[in-house]
C-alpha cells in the first residue's frame, strides 16, 4: 500500500489512446503494448491528474457508490499502481 500522499507520474515514455472500453498504452522505451480495463483506465486517468493516492480512491469510491468496501478498493487500486510501475508505466512523483 502507498502513503495517503504519494502523487504518481505516467513516464514520459508512455503513449495511449482511449478506446471504447479500455486504454491501450505504448512503452516508447520497451516496445510493448498494454491494454488496461475500465477500472484501470479510470485509475490512469486520475493519475493523469497528479492526485494523491488518497483523492485517487476517493474518487474511485465514489464511482462505485459504496459497491465496494473503501479498505477493498483501496487494496485493487494500489495492485494496479504497483503493477503499472512495475511496468515502467507510471512512477512516484
Amino acid at each position: 500500500m502507498f502513503d495517503e500522499s504519494t502523487i504518481f507520474v505516467v513516464d514520459n515514455n508512455i503513449m495511449f489512446t482511449d478506446l471504447k472500453d479500455e486504454i491501450v498504452l505504448f512503452s516508447n522505451k520497451n516496445q510493448f503494448y498494454y491494454s488496461l480495463n475500465t477500472v484501470g483506465g479510470d485509475v490512469f486517468h486520475l493519475i493523469l491528474k497528479e492526485l494523491e493516492f488518497s483523492e485517487i480512491v476517493e474518487k474511485m469510491y465514489k464511482s462505485f457508490k459504496g459497491e465496494v468496501s473503501k479498505e477493498e478498493l483501496r487494496s485493487d487500486i494500489s495492485e494496479i499502481i504497483e503493477d503499472l510501475i512495475g511496468e515502467g508505466i507510471v512512477k512516484k512523483k
